[in-house]
């Protein structure tokens, strides 16, 4: 059993990261958001998005930062872009 979380040293992390911070969070706050940024080696995206939290990425109603995902899934993820193709032909 362990008592604490392992750490992890997320500055080696090579897969390329973006994020979409809410500034209106009760579980973290937007100097985590950046403390993290700063730390991830291949950080490729950085959002600060205002009135928002942890739940506005599952049950909000507002998708404006969707089209930024889908452009950034469509740059970094090759398996992304056949998808993405293949369902626009369809």
């Amino acid at each position: 059993c362990q008592n604490s979380p392992p750490e992890i040293d997320i500055s080696t992390f090579g897969t390329p990261v973006a994020m979409f911070v809410g500034k209106q969070d009760p579980l973290s706050s937007p100097a985590v958001g950046e403390w993290t940024n700063n730390q991830v080696q291949n950080s490729v995206y950085y959002k600060d998005l205002d009135n928002w939290d942890h739940s506005s990425f599952s049950v909000g109603k507002d998708l404006s930062y969707f089209e930024d995902v889908l452009s950034l899934m469509s740059k970094y993820n090759p398996v992304w872009n056949i998808a993405y193709l293949i369902f626009q032909l369809s």
